[in-house]
């Protein structure tokens, strides 16, 4: 713990020599897309059907009225306060998930849903779906009804003429490049009814596929970086104004297909990067909702008798990403020996202790409790904290006196996540192992994920701190870091990919969990990450907020939130 303290000292002196990077406004990130996210056929003659004038896209079709969907007003404002600025407001188009919470208030998928008023679960704007034998055919069913927040109707055209626009890079670049390789067909059946054709089996397809749905009419007559900047979607409100730096507001979607909802007739999600900050615009009202705070923020809060307190641990894990696409090439870290001597000289306990007070849990892998196929009977336990097997395996390794390697944070990614870098810092220095340039390199958030989402690989330094959550199943954790086809790819190895592999082409839980037990496995045997922790975090709401229910990714839905006079 001492040790750790002085690390972290001379890494706050060692800053002050240096140049970090401080946030700015930034455009949405447009990571380069490569043929192979193509689909290799989506059919011309049905994304044609839609070619709209300007005067039909701003004419917005027959929708219910407002009366019909809501039975009561909504009424006052959430105000939410987000850790980053926000890179897109756009599903497809949100690099990190304060990005994808906002996103989400102006538009959404397709999956079931729980009521929150009646507890039962409900279908969302897919009804059903039937998948063949084969897994590569799939027949989607739309709910009838529905349509986009300026009238047009959310159809099966809208669908068609989506995949279609998405897998067009010549014409759109997003963050997330959707709808990948193994798509070859996309058919309209009749008005509410898509037919989907994979190449590949792909088992988990019907909860899986892509309804980043656009309407026709207004991307036709706007154009895809004017739809980006201002979207039109199917969720609880509509965009007012996106000011980069600064906020992002909308108000009620009366035509909402929800009935009921949303509950608050508008909504403002602000940048509020700094932790301290935050915590005081709650006091002070600013704001109504703050997140990812830790248990030494809610100290100031707690006998506030104007604000609710919940914790809950997290199903987000906090690592050191190793690079062997690009930067990391050639570099120490291709030796699995290096790879275990950056995982011995770190002490994640005490990282969780001090900066944390003791809140968390160091993880074995990508895989943690919770998530479909984590298996404790493996008794997986953590690499340990060992200085001088560190530095044996060092020597062993070629390199008796260290080396020098580059290391990349974004810059108030999250509570304390600075102060982690620097501690990791300190603990390398300690058996030899230095930073280029003197340290870790703080960049902008949205000048990091931009480099992390580079198709072929990241392009950050051989080291980068990054993190990701998962809603239960952990497959878009490991394929997204690791996978042939995901979208911020930093390391392969072939083992990993024959069992993703395995893991798509199977409904089989037992095959499934086969393979997550082997994937546990070889994270510890042949790390690719230094995994540091899963924490618990502490949000905060006032006391009039009412439905705000989060859930371990840290995800919640903005619809069922009231506020109270």
């Amino acid at each position: 713990m001492k040790k750790l303290l002085i690390f972290v000292s001379l890494a706050l002196i060692l800053s002050f020599t240096l140049t970090s990077c401080t946030p700015t406004p930034t455009e949405a990130p447009a990571p380069e897309a490569a043929e192979e996210t193509q689909p290799t056929e989506v059919p011309p003659t049905e994304a044609e059907e839609v070619d709209p004038t300007a005067e039909e896209a701003i004419e917005p079709t027959e929708a219910p009225s407002t009366e019909e969907i809501t039975t009561a007003e909504p009424k006052g404002t959430i105000r939410i306060a987000l850790t980053t600025d926000i890179a897109g407001i756009w599903p497809s188009n949100a690099p990190e998930w304060q990005s994808a919470i906002a996103a989400a208030a102006f538009h959404e998928g397709g999956g079931d849903w729980v009521d929150p008023e009646t507890g039962k679960t409900e279908k969302g704007l897919i009804l059903s779906c039937e998948a063949s034998e084969d897994y590569k055919t799939f027949t989607f069913h739309l709910r009838p009804d529905v349509v986009f927040s300026n009238g047009e109707p959310y159809t099966a055209d809208a669908y068609v003429y989506s995949y279609a626009l998405f897998s067009d890079t010549s014409k759109v670049k997003i963050a997330w490049p959707w709808p990948g390789p193994d798509l070859v067909t996309v058919k309209k059946i009749d008005d509410l009814t898509v037919e989907m054709v994979r190449s590949e089996p792909t088992p988990n397809w019907c909860n899986d596929a892509f309804t980043d749905v656009v309407p026709p009419q207004y991307v036709e007559s706007v154009g895809i970086d004017a739809f980006l900047a201002k979207p039109v979607g199917v969720g609880p409100f509509v965009v007012d104004e996106w000011v980069r730096g600064s906020h992002v507001a909308g108000h009620a979607n009366p035509l909402y297909w929800r009935e009921g909802y949303p509950k608050a007739a508008n909504i403002v999600f602000k940048f509020i990067p700094d932790v301290a900050t935050r915590v005081a615009a709650l006091k002070t009202g600013e704001v109504d909702i703050i997140t990812r705070l830790s248990a030494e923020d809610i100290t100031t809060l707690e006998n506030d008798p104007n604000i609710k307190i919940s914790e809950y641990a997290l199903n987000r894990v906090y690592y050191v990403a190793f690079n062997n696409l690009t930067t990391g090439i050639g570099t120490p870290i291709e030796k699995i020996e290096v790879r275990m001597v950056l995982n011995h000289a770190v002490d994640k306990q005490a990282i969780i202790d001090t900066f944390f007070s003791g809140k968390g849990r160091v993880p074995t892998g990508l895989i943690v409790p919770g998530d479909i196929g984590y298996d404790p009977d493996l008794g997986l336990e953590p690499i340990p904290y060992d200085v001088e097997k560190a530095k044996e395996l060092l020597a062993a390794a070629g390199y008796p006196d260290g080396f020098e390697i580059g290391m990349a944070c974004p810059d108030g990614y999250s509570a304390y996540s600075n102060d982690v870098c620097q501690a990791i810092q300190g603990y390398l220095e300690a058996v030899g192992i230095t930073f280029t340039g003197g340290g870790v390199e703080f960049m902008d958030t949205g000048k990091f994920w931009d480099l992390e989402g580079k198709v072929g690989g990241s392009q950050l330094p051989p080291l980068f701190m990054d993190s990701w959550s998962s809603d239960g199943d952990p497959f878009g954790r490991v394929n997204g870091t690791m996978g042939e086809t995901g979208s911020y790819r930093n390391w392969y190895d072939q083992r990993i990919q024959d069992l993703l592999d395995t893991i798509q082409s199977t409904g089989d839980m037992d095959v499934i969990n086969n393979a997550y037990a082997e994937i546990q496995k070889i994270m510890l045997e042949d790390p690719f990450f230094i995994f540091l922790y899963q924490p618990y975090t502490f949000e905060a709401t006032s006391v009039n907020v009412e439905g705000y229910a989060p859930l371990s990714n840290e995800y919640f839905d903005v619809w069922p939130i009231s506020i109270t006079e």
